[in-house]
Order: structure tokens, then sequence, then C-alpha cells
């Protein structure tokens, strides 16, 4: 549907046309159609149960002939009564009865230009019927029928011509002073009820009443049960919530505290302390002493000693058993320490592998991936671990990084 506002002037070929109009559709032909904005509210009602009471409507206003054919309509009104027959409308005595009754109150000086019909309300079969009801009511090229589809939003004008039924591309509505179609409509909005409508109106009203001290009756035992489901609800989700957020803070503290764990680790298995011999396994400790291995001669002499001090001690047992107490417990702690200098210097001698120390960008390189600190930049990170930063490009393919400047504290960089 297009829409054009415009202004004409006043007077075209002897024949006084509107001056503010807007343009639905695309008008062309010898004739031309106008609407007044009062009608067209008229017919476009927006509540059902408007539609419903229009969905049949004549429509009144002037032809005016010249070089070019003009229908002018200012006017509307709904049937009523309505009846139906076999699913179509039918215009009977009572119908035309009740119009004529209409346009001579409110619209004294309009004839009938045509009808409208509200297509929703019908099947799509019976449409094609409507071009009978057309020829026999409406004859004449001065007559038009609007079908409207108001679910849709699709309204189209058709006209007799030649005698065959051809639509219309588009029409005008203007905008000008129309009063009794203003007075008509404020009229059928203030229509007052019959006794029968004022009747059925009060038997509603009491049984709509009855019907909600009921259900209201029975929503109160509800409301409390409500808000106590309403109340476990929310605070389920809190607490969902809670513990989710908790979760996630402490996955990611035992996250890095496994990264610490495992750089510590590997530091302790890959660096031996001053002063220790390592061999991955086995650390063997070196200690300073003063003590001399003793020779055999030496070790011969102290044999001999050992059996005269025991004869001495057996010829005096009677006299001095203190003293023998005392000669055996010197010889078994000289003996011990002859035996642990012995076996020190034994394990001093035995060759040992001793691995080298790693430093730290080797450490880095080791376990393959590092963590960045405050400070760094992927510039400083290369020239730390690789002594360069040449590395900075492949560091940032190896982990996804589109803008080397953008790295952030704590994030794990994969080492190439």
């Amino acid at each position: 549907m297009i829409e054009v506002k415009e202004q004409k002037e006043e007077k075209e070929h002897g024949i006084k046309l509107p001056k503010n109009i807007r343009q639905i559709g695309n008008p062309s032909g010898d004739w031309k159609i106008y609407m007044e904005d009062y009608v067209y509210t008229y017919l476009h009602p927006t509540l059902e149960k408007e539609k419903q009471a229009k969905k049949v409507c004549i429509l009144l206003g002037k032809a005016e002939r010249d070089e070019k054919n003009y229908i002018f309509i200012s006017g509307a009104i709904a049937v009523e009564p309505f009846k139906e027959v076999s699913a179509l409308p039918q215009f009977t005595e009572e119908v035309w009865e009740y119009i004529y009754q209409q346009m001579k109150e409110y619209f004294g000086d309009l004839d009938i230009v045509g009808w409208s019909i509200e297509t929703s309300f019908w099947p799509l079969h019976l449409v094609s019927e409507f071009e009978n009801i057309h020829r026999r009511y409406f004859e004449g090229c001065e007559k038009v029928m609007l079908l409207n589809n108001g679910e849709e939003m699709e309204e189209k004008f058709y006209r007799l011509q030649n005698g065959n039924l051809v639509g219309w591309g588009g029409y005008y509505i203007y905008y000008e002073k129309n009063e009794p179609m203003q007075n008509f409509m404020v009229q059928q909005y203030q229509k007052s009820p019959t006794e029968e409508e004022k009747i059925s109106a009060s038997v509603g009203a009491i049984s709509n009443y009855r019907a909600l001290i009921k259900e209201k009756q029975d929503k109160t035992p509800q409301k409390s049960e409500h808000s106590i489901l309403c109340a476990a609800g929310v605070l389920t989700a809190m607490a969902v919530c809670v513990i989710g957020i908790s979760t996630i803070n402490n996955y990611e503290k035992m996250s890095n505290m496994q990264d610490a764990i495992q750089v510590l680790s590997h530091s302790v298995e890959t660096e031996t302390p001053e002063g220790m011999v390592g061999t991955g396994t086995v650390t063997v400790e070196n200690i300073e002493s003063d003590i001399e291995p003793l020779t055999k001669a030496e070790d011969s002499m102290g044999q001999n000693s050992q059996g005269a001090n025991v004869a001495n001690s057996n010829q005096q047992q009677e006299t001095i058993p203190e003293a023998q107490e005392q000669s055996v417990s010197q010889e078994q702690s000289l003996l011990g320490a002859n035996n642990q200098q012995t076996a020190t210097v034994t394990d001093a001698t035995t060759p040992v592998e001793i691995q080298p120390v790693l430093t730290e960008s080797e450490t880095y390189l080791l376990q393959g991936y590092y963590i960045v600190q405050k400070g760094d930049s992927l510039a400083l990170i290369s020239q730390k671990i690789y002594q360069n930063v040449n590395k900075v490009p492949e560091i940032c393919a190896k982990n996804g990084i589109a803008d080397e400047n953008t790295i952030y504290e704590g994030q794990k960089l994969l080492l190439p």
C-alpha cells in the first residue's frame, strides 16, 4: 500500500477538488475516487466487535462527471439489521428501510455510490459471489465495491466497466470538515441500548460479579502457597549462583596453585644445593675431618695392644673390675670410630656423576610454558627466555594472540 501526502489545486476541469489529500496505492484511469477521512476511520475499526458490526456498509457521496470522472465518498452506514442467507449477505426490504432512514436523518443530500465488505468474515471461495450481489443491487459505472481485509491490511476498489468488474489501483483520502459523518459516528457510539440489552447486561454483570468473588475465594489460599514457592525459588537461585561463583573462584585458585607447584617441583628436581653432589636419586655429602686412615702396621699394633689389655685384665679381674670395664668401653669406641672413618673415606673416593644446574631460560623451555607476571610484555618474555625478541611472532601464533601488546598477568603462554 502506497501512501503519499500532497496538495492539489482547488479546481480541476471546473470541479472543486479537496486541497489536502493522501494517496493510497496508485490511482489511474479516467475515474478517481476520493474518500473523506472520517469515512476511512469508520470503515477501518480496530476492535473485533466493531469489525463484526461493520462487515457490510453502504457508501454515500456524489459522482461528478467532466473530462475526468470523480467519486467523492463522504458517508458510510453499517447495515442493520443484517441477515445472512446461504452464508452470503442479503439486502432485504428491512435493510433498505433502515438505510434510507439513516440517510434521511444524517445524510439528506448524499446518494448511494457503492458498498464495502470486510472479507475476513467470509471464506475465500465466496468472494467471487460478491460480484453477483454488486451487479444486482449496485448496477452502474458510478457505483463501487470496496473489498477490505483487516487481518491482512489489504483493500481494493472495484467498478463495472463495459460490463466487467474491474479493480482500481488506488484512491485518495481527503481532509475536510464533515459534520454529517461526525454526528453520525457520535450517535453510533452513544447509542442507547434496548430493554433486552439492558436486562442482558444486568444479568451478565451479576454473573461476572459472582464469578469474580468465587475466583477470588479460590485463589486466596493459593496465594500464600504461591508466595512461599516464589520465595523458595528465589533463595534456591541465589544459593546456586553463590555456589557457582565460589566454585569458579576456587577452580582458578587451584589451577594457579597447581602451576606454581609444578614449577617448584621441577626446580627442586633440577637444582642441587651448594656443597652437595647430585646424582638424580642419591646425594652424597662430603664432610671435612682431621681423621686419617690407619695403616696395616698400626692396625696390627692396636690389635696386639688390645690382646695385652685383655690379658692384664684377666690377671687383675679380682682387684680392679671397674678399670676393666672402662678399658673395654674405650676400645669399642675406638673400633667404631675407625670403621666409620673407613666407610666415609671409601664413599668419598667413589666417583659420582654431577648434574649441571639449569638456567632460568632453560627451566622455562624445559617445562614448555611461561606464566605472565606484572610488567611483562611479549618482547621482554622473548628476551628473557630466548635472549632476543625474534620469537615474539612465534609466541603469538602458538597462543592465538592477535595483538602482541595484549597480555594479562597470570596468563599461561605456551613456548615454541
